[in-house]
């Protein structure tokens, strides 16, 4: 059972019947570039077992409304789209939401190396990310409303 399961799951359990599960999410295609990016120099730098951790769950609207309908919830709302996000910080944003977010990818890397990782990957990604001075993250949500059926 994948811990999107266990969620559902839990959320449903404490529903009352006709209650709302209400949420937005990563979905599918969230965040792609940052993740390439930093899968192509931890491989370069030989850290590609790091770059092949999948510490975030972002499904497709299909897959994760198939889940809420098979737990027993009635999706009345459902829908994916790109939201891009400002990154504070300037360029440094893409470092800092990585160390916050995605330290798993950077278990065991000495820290200047690790800077120097991070270096490597805003620079690959100021094409993708970088706007008229300002930086944004490639986010792709999933909102959905789910009612627990009576």
């Amino acid at each position: 059972m994948h811990k999107a399961d266990d969620v559902i799951k839990c959320v449903y359990e404490n529903l009352k019947p006709g209650g709302r599960f209400i949420a937005e999410m990563g979905g599918k295609g969230n965040i792609e570039h940052m993740i390439a990016a930093t899968q192509q120099v931890l491989e370069k730098h030989g850290y590609k077992n790091l770059g092949e951790r999948r510490p975030w769950y972002f499904p497709s609207l299909g897959e994760y409304t198939g889940k809420l309908e098979a737990r027993g919830f009635r999706v009345t709302f459902a829908i994916h789209f790109d939201r891009p996000t400002l990154l504070h910080d300037g360029k440094q944003g893409v470092s800092k939401w990585l160390s916050m977010f995605g330290d798993t990818f950077f278990e065991g890397i000495p820290e200047t190396e690790r800077q120097e990782i991070l270096s490597e990957i805003t620079d690959l990604l100021e094409p993708n990310y970088q706007k008229d001075g300002n930086w944004y993250a490639d986010y792709k949500r999933l909102r959905f409303i789910a009612i627990k059926e009576i």
